[in-house]
């Protein structure tokens, strides 16, 4: 008996073969994960479904096999591809090398899941940058390296006028104890920045530039001396080729 079909979205993309395609995937059962997918340029064997194999298409799959490589076996449509702007598409494509670099294989994340769809709607609808800062602090809470910025360091509640800097590894610390950072954010900007990132208020400027600043520090962490490339991944995806452009030193976030 198949396995029943799963939401699933293909987060990059690359030719395999004459006729097949490997794919990085995101799917609701089964967390990220690599797959094969063979004929799919073929008319008389479905060749449609390269057009489907795409990011930012809604699917429904089946997976096979028993190594780390899937193989994709049912590919359905579970809607229309969002067909985002350039500056959504760049947003986009640089949460899917995120996911690509950071989430686990076979990690089944089903919060996550639908915070990424959610978060490429927001996306084609406007607003790229709180939606980015939005999703960086949902997927460093599924990686567990969330920071908590309710306290400090030694666990004392944020004084409103005190400025702090983040620590990666420890936590919010006043920035007259570091020397990590020579400016900081307030407090006060500190508990804007919780509010706009829990309860989805509005940012206002600097609570936006101070949640940006958070998830860069927290993700370079985790992402290392490697650069993103989503730049390069977008002008790819828009001339249509499915090589993987080289990696040029663009810094951590592409906005």
């Amino acid at each position: 008996m198949l396995p029943s079909l799963q939401p699933a979205w293909v987060l990059h993309r690359r030719s395999y073969g004459d006729n097949g395609l490997l794919l990085e995937v995101f799917t609701h059962e089964t967390g990220r994960l690599s797959a094969v997918a063979k004929g799919v340029h073929r008319r008389s064997r479905g060749g449609a479904k390269s057009g489907l194999l795409q990011p930012f298409t809604p699917l429904l799959i089946t997976l096979a096999g028993n190594s780390d490589l899937k193989q994709l076996r049912q590919i359905e449509s579970a809607g229309a591809n969002l067909r985002l702007d350039r500056e959504a598409m760049i947003s986009a494509l640089y949460v899917n090398e995120l996911l690509v670099r950071l989430l686990p294989k076979f990690d089944p994340q089903p919060q996550l899941f639908a915070d990424y769809g959610s978060s490429l709607q927001d996306m084609k609808a406007g607003g790229n940058e709180p939606v980015l800062r939005r999703f960086e602090w949902r997927l460093l809470e599924a990686l567990g390296y969330q920071p908590n910025l309710s306290c400090d360091v030694l666990g004392e509640s944020l004084l409103g006028h005190r400025r702090y800097a983040l620590d990666p590894t420890r936590g919010l610390v006043g920035v007259d104890d570091t020397e990590t950072d020579n400016s900081g954010f307030t407090g006060n900007t500190l508990i804007r920045v919780i509010d706009a990132l829990e309860n989805h208020s509005e940012f206002d400027r600097e609570a936006l530039a101070c949640a940006k600043y958070i998830s860069r520090r927290a993700l370079k962490v985790q992402l290392g001396d490697k650069p993103l490339r989503s730049r390069e991944l977008a002008r790819a995806f828009l001339s249509g080729s499915t090589r993987v452009p080289a990696a040029r030193a663009d810094g951590l976030n592409p906005r």
